[in-house]
C-alpha cells in the first residue's frame, strides 16, 4: 500500500480524470493502516504521508482535508519514545515491537525513525494548515499536561526516577509542540504570498502562543525534569516562533530566574535532576541575553541586584554563580544603550575578581609542581584511603559503601575543585566572544577586556593542564606498590556507555552511576571527575583564547611550553580522553592567523604528529595483543576500547586530511573578503612535519618507494578485508573507490597492486588485466568502482541481518525481513540525508579467523 500511495506523488498522474480509481478509499484506507497498532506495519503508510502531504495537489483534495484531523490525533499520541516503556508493558504495541524486532539497537533506531515520521506529519499539517492545527494543537496539549499524573502516584521526590510515565506523557505532549514550532517557522519563511491577510493571521497566531507559553509558565511541576523542558520550550519559542517580541523574552528570563528547587543529596536520582535543571537554566539565560541585550539593558538596574541575589543564595554552586554573573557581562559588553565609561567601569568590574584568583601566590606556587597540584586538589589522600580500604583485592567497588572518611574526601574533592578559579575564568572567557563575529564591537570589547588578563593566567594554566595529563603517567606514581598503582590504574578509567557493545541501555546506564556515587566506585569516580575537570576546563579556555587571535598567539614564547603541556604526557590519557585533546588541538591550529603561523605551528605540528603516531600504534598492538589472547580482557569492554581507537584514528586521519584541504585559508577571511590569504595548506606543505603527508596525498610524489609501497600493499589490504567482512557492507562503495584510487595512481609505477589481487583466491590473472586495463582507461569515478566491485565480486561480505540464521531460532522461524522492512531499522531512515545508512553492529557477526588467510 506504502508503493501504491507513492503513485500518487507522481506530478504526471491526473488525480481528478482517475475515474476507474476509488482515490477515496485508497486515503482512508491508508488512515486504517496507520492506526494499526504494530509500528512495524503501519511505518511504511506513515513514511508515505509525511511525502504526501507535502504534494499540494494532493493536500488541497476536499476527501485529504477531512483526513487531516485523525492524522494529527494518531501522529501526537505515537510521537511516544517508546524504547523507555519497560519490556514487559503489556501495550500492543510494545508486545508488537518485541516480536517484531530483536536487538535494542535496531529497536531504538525503529523507534526514533517512527517519531521522526510523526513529527513530520504534524511540521507539514501546521505550515500548510497553521490557522486551524496551531490552536487546536495547543489546546490538547494544554489539557494533557494537566492529566499527566492520571491513574498514577502524584510526585515524590523519595520516588522520583527520569523516565517515569508522568514524564514519558510529558515528553510526548512538548515534542509535539516542537513539531508544531518548527511547522509555524516554515510557514513564516513562505510569509508574504497574501500579506495584509498573512500579516493578520500571523498576529494572531503569535497572540495564541504566547498566551499559551505563559500559561505553561504558570504551571506549577515539582519534577525537575518537566521543570527543565519547559524552560527550553519556553526560550525557543521566544527565540523562533516569537523572536520579534522582546518583552516575552523577558518574562521568560524572569519565570528562569525564579525558577529553583532546593537541592535533597540523601535523593541521589532527585539531586542529580536538580543540579541539571539549575544548569541548564543558566545556559538558557545566557542564549536569551546574548539575543536580547539592548533589551534587557533596559531593565539592567532592576536585573542586577535580582541575578546578584540568586547567586549569593548558590554559594555551594560555584559553577551557577559564575553563570549567572556572566548573565550581566553578556547584557553589559553587547548592548549598544550605554555610555562607554559606564561600560567599561562595569566591564572591569567582572574582571577584578579573575585577576586577583590567578594572582594569588599560593595558587601559583602549588600549581607549580606536581604534588602541589595534588595537594591543591586534596588528591594526596586518595592513595592512603584506597589502600587503607584494600581496593586492589575488592573486584566489584560499587559494592563496598563508603565511609565517613571517604565521604569527608569525597567532599573535600568538591570543595577544593570550587575553589580554583578555573570555572569562573572559563565561563567569563566563553561568553565574551561567543557568536561574535570579529567586525562586531562586541568582540574588540571582549579583546580589550582579556588583553592584559591573559599573561597573567597562562603560566599558571599550563602548569595545570601539564600537572592534569601527568597525573596518567604511571611513572609519577612510582612511589606506590603494584597493586595500588593498578588501583590508581583502575580509578583513572573513565565509565562509558556505548550502543550496540554496552549492556543494558543508556538510562540503565546512568542510573547505576547516580546510585553508586556513596560507593568506593563513586568514590573513584570523583577522583578522576576532578582530574578530568581540571584538564577539561583548561582546554576551553585555550580555545576562548584562540578566538582572540593576536592577544594570544602573539606571545612569541607560547608554542614550546603550550606544546609541551599539552603533549608531554598525552600519551598516557586513554583513547577518548586523546580524542578530545585531538580536537582542541586542531582548533589551536586552525585557528592560528597567518602572520603567526612560521612561528606557532610548527612545534605545535611536529609534536603533536608525533604523539599521534605513538598512541594510535600502542593502543593498535594492544588491541591485537588482546585479540590473540596475550593479555586477558572482557570481551564488553575490549570492543569498547577497539571502537573508540577506531574513531580516535579516523579523528587522527580526518584532521591531517583538513589541513592539507586546499579550500582552507585563514579563518579572519570570511570576516574580512577583502583581505584575501594564502591557504594553510601552503604552509604545511613548507613544513618538515608534514613530509610524508605530502608522498601520501600528491601524486607527484608517488616516486617515493617507501610510502608507495606501503599503500599499495597495507592499506589496499586492509581495504580489501573491510570489503570482505559483514560489519562495512554499506561502506563498500567507498572502500572500492580507494582501491580504484590506489591502483590507478601507483598501477603504472610498481606491480604491487595487481600482485595484491592476483594474491585473492579464486582470481584470475587474465580477469585482473582486463580489470586494469579498463581502470587506467578510464576517467570516471564511478565506472572504476564499478569495475573495482565487480572484480571483488565473489569476496564481497553479505550484511549480517542477510545471513544465514542458526538453525531453531527465533530468527529462523521467521520469514526474512523485505528491504522495506529493513530500511527502517537503520539509523538513517528514507530521506533522511546526512546520516550513517545502517547501524554497524560489531557484537554480531561470522567467525572471521581464516581471514588472515586470504591473502595466501
Amino acid at each position: 500500500m506504502s508503493y501504491a500511495a507513492s503513485f500518487l506523488e507522481d506530478k504526471d498522474l491526473d488525480l481528478q480524470s482517475a475515474s476507474r480509481t476509488d482515490i477515496p478509499f485508497l486515503f482512508e484506507f491508508l488512515i486504517e493502516i496507520l492506526r494499526h497498532q504494530s509500528l512495524t506495519v503501519s511505518i511504511p503508510v506513515l513514511h508515505s504521508w509525511s511525502r504526501l502531504l507535502t504534494a499540494e495537489r494532493v493536500e488541497q483534495m476536499d476527501f485529504v482535508a477531512r483526513l487531516i484531523a485523525p492524522l494529527l490525533e494518531i501522529c501526537t499520541q505515537r510521537l511516544v519514545r517508546w524504547e523507555n516503556l519497560p519490556e514487559d508493558s503489556e501495550d500492543p504495541t510494545i508486545l508488537f515491537l518485541n516480536d517484531d524486532i530483536d536487538t535494542i539497537p535496531e529497536r531504538h533506531a525503529f523507534v526514533g525513525n517512527y517519531r521522526r515520521y510523526c513529527s513530520t506529519v504534524i511540521e507539514v499539517i501546521v505550515q500548510k494548515r497553521p490557522y486551524e492545527a496551531v490552536p487546536h494543537i495547543l489546546s490538547d496539549v494544554n489539557q494533557n499536561l494537566s492529566n499527566l499524573y492520571n491513574g498514577v502516584q502524584p510526585f515524590s521526590v523519595a520516588t522520583f526516577q527520569k523516565a517515569s510515565f508522568p514524564l514519558m506523557r510529558a515528553d510526548t505532549q512538548f515534542s509535539v509542540v516542537e513539531a508544531t514550532l518548527k511547522g509555524y517557522q516554515k510557514w513564516i519563511i513562505a510569509h508574504g504570498r497574501s500579506p495584509q491577510e498573512d500579516e493578520q493571521q500571523r498576529t494572531q497566531l503569535e497572540q495564541a502562543i504566547e498566551n499559551w507559553a505563559m500559561s505553561l509558565m504558570q504551571r506549577n511541576f515539582e519534577d525537575p525534569i518537566l521543570k527543565q523542558r519547559v524552560i527550553r520550550l519556553v526560550v525557543d519559542i521566544s527565540s523562533k516562533a516569537l523572536d520579534k517580541t522582546p518583552s516575552f523574552a523577558l518574562k521568560v528570563l524572569e519565570h528562569i530566574l525564579m525558577t529553583h528547587l532546593e537541592d535533597q543529596p540523601q535523593y541521589p536520582a532527585y539531586s542529580d535532576a536538580v543540579r541539571e535543571l539549575h544548569s541548564l537554566a543558566s545556559h538558557e539565560l545566557r542564549r536569551l541575553s546574548m539575543r536580547y541585550a539592548d533589551y534587557f539593558f533596559t531593565f539592567y538596574d532592576v536585573l542586577e541586584p535580582k541575578i546578584r541575589e540568586i547567586a549569593a543564595a548558590h554559594q555551594l554552586d560555584d559553577k551557577l554563580q559564575t553563570e549567572l554573573i556572566s548573565v550581566l557581562l553578556i547584557i553589559t559588553q553587547r548592548t549598544k544603550n550605554v555610555d562607554p565609561r559606564v561600560r567599561e567601569e562595569r566591564l572591569n568590574s567582572f574582571m577584578e575578581p579573575v585577576r586577583t584568583a590567578w594572582q594569588n601566590e599560593e595558587f601559583r606556587n602549588m600549581s607549580s609542581s606536581f604534588n602541589g597540584f595534588c595537594e591543591l586538589l586534596g588528591l594526596e589522600k586518595v592513595g592512603p584511603y584506597m589502600q587503607s580500604k584494600q581496593a586492589a583485592t575488592i573486584e566489584d567497588w560499587s559494592a563496598v559503601p563508603l565511609d565517613s572518611i571517604g565521604k569527608d574526601i569525597q567532599g573535600e574533592l568538591a570543595r577544593r575543585f570550587q575553589q580554583l578559579p578555573l570555572r569562573g575564568t572559563k565561563t567569563l572567557l566563553a561568553v565574551s566572544t561567543e557568536k561574535l563575529k570579529r567586525t562586531d564591537p562586541a568582540y574588540e570589547l571582549g579583546c580589550a577586556l582579556w588583553r592584559n588578563v591573559i599573561p597573567t593566567i597562562l603560566p599558571t594554566l599550563l602548569q595545570l593542564i601539564g600537572h592534569a595529563h601527568a597525573f596518567h603517567n604511571p611513572s609519577n606514581w612510582s612511589s606506590l606498590s603494584q597493586d595500588m598503582m593498578a588501583v590508581v590504574g583502575q580509578i583513572l578509567t573513565d565509565r562509558f556507555w556505548q550502543a550496540g557493545i554496552s549492556t543494558g541501555s543508556r538510562d540503565d546506564f546512568y542510573t547505576k552511576i547516580t546510585t553508586s556515587k556513596a560507593t568506593l566506585e563513586g568514590f573513584a569516580s570523583s577522583v578522576r571527575g576532578k582530574v578530568r575537570a581540571v584538564r577539561e576546563s583548561c582546554y576551553s579556555m585555550l580555545f576562548s583564547m584562540s578566538r582572540l587571535r593576536q592577544y594570544f598567539y602573539g606571545f612569541e614564547e607560547l608554542p614550546g611550553p603550550l606544546s609541551e603541556a599539552l603533549f608531554k604526557d598525552s600519551t598516557h590519557l586513554s583513547s577518548h580522553q586523546f580524542s578530545i585533546l585531538l580536537n582542541i588541538s586542531r582548533c589551536l591550529i586552525d585557528d592560528c592567523p597567518v602572520q603567526y603561523r612560521e612561528h606557532f605551528l610548527p612545534p605545535m605540528i611536529s609534536t603533536l604528529f608525533k604523539q599521534v603516531d605513538k598512541k594510535v600504534t600502542e593502543e593498535w598492538d594492544n588491541i591485537e595483543q588482546r585479540k590473540t589472547g596475550l593479555v586477558d580482557g572482557d570481551l564488553t569492554e575490549e570492543m569498547k576500547d577497539e571502537s573508540i581507537l577506531r574513531q580516535l584514528t579516523y579523528s587522527a586521519v580526518i584532521m591531517v586530511a583538513s589541513l592539507l584541504d586546499p579550500q582552507r585559508g585563514d579563518a579572519a577571511t570570511s570576516d574580512d573578503p577583502s583581505a584575501p590569504q594564502p591557504p594553510m595548506r601552503e604552509h604545511h606543505y613548507s613544513s618538515p612535519s608534514f613530509y610524508s603527508c605530502r608522498l601520501c596525498t600528491s601524486g607527484q610524489y608517488s616516486h617515493s618507494n617507501t610510502i608507495r609501497e606501503f599503500i599499495s600493499t597495507e592499506v589496499l589490504r586492509a581495504c580489501i578485508t573491510s570489503v570482505h567482512e559483514p560489519y562495512f557492507v554499506d561502506m563498500q562503495r567507498d572502500l572500492a573507490t580507494l582501491i580504484a584510487s590506489i591502483w590507478v595512481l601507483y598501477g603504472s609505477s610498481t606491480t604491487t597492486p595487481r600482485s595484491v589481487m592476483l594474491s585473492l583466491p579464486g582470481m584470475h590473472e587474465q580477469r585482473v588485466a582486463q580489470t586494469e586495463t579498463a581502470l587506467m582507461s578510464s576517467t570516471s569515478g564511478r565506472q572504476q568502482r564499478a569495475l573495482v566491485l565487480d572484480l571483488l565480486e565473489g569476496l564481497r561480505g553479505v550484511s549480517i541481518s542477510e545471513q544465514g540464521k542458526i538453525l531453531g531460532t527465533r530468527e529462523e522461524r521467521r520469514k526474512a525481513r523485505s528491504a522495506m522492512q529493513q530500511r527502517y531499522m537503520s539509523t538513517a531512515p528514507p530521506d533522511m540525508e546526512g546520516q550513517q545508512k545502517t547501524k554497524v553492529n560489531i557484537d554480531d557477526g561470522p567467525d572471521l579467523g581464516g581471514l588472515a588467510d586470504m591473502f595466501g
